[in-house]
């Protein structure tokens, strides 16, 4: 990927680390990313789950990254299985990007990984319930 970057470096906000870069193609934008993987608790409850349950959740966590309006990509596994979401922030290039602004969305990105965190771990348990019934 930092071919395809002009930069790119790994800051952290909290605990949490950033991917802060800025994209050939998108030369507009600083794009920061993070990354949610699934514990290995949840781990063992997905893999309790059929294949169309694991769809039905990953649609329930992206429905509520929409109604939060946190940007993302699902990464899944190399046997499909849901492994990491990636939370995405697109920055735009203006005149108004200045410190503060950029240290806002930074933080905006820390806050949207702690939700997809919980929104996570909340439908994983939820379906989890769903299956010992």
């Amino acid at each position: 990927m930092i071919r395809s970057c002009f930069f790119g470096y790994v800051v952290t906000a909290g605990d949490v680390p950033i991917l802060v870069f800025q994209r050939k193609d998108i030369d507009r934008y600083v794009v920061l990313q993070t990354s949610v993987w699934i514990g290995a608790e949840h781990k063992t409850i997905l893999g309790k789950l059929s294949k169309e349950e694991v769809a039905r959740l990953t649609n329930e966590v992206v429905e509520e990254f929409a109604k939060a309006r946190i940007g993302y990509a699902v990464t899944p596994g190399p046997d499909l299985a849901l492994t990491e979401f990636n939370i995405i922030r697109r920055v735009p290039i203006t005149a108004n990007l200045t410190e503060t602004v950029f240290m806002d969305q930074v933080d905006g990105i820390q806050q949207d990984s702690q939700i997809a965190r919980e929104v996570i771990a909340f439908a994983i348990e939820r379906h989890s319930e769903y299956k010992s019934k």
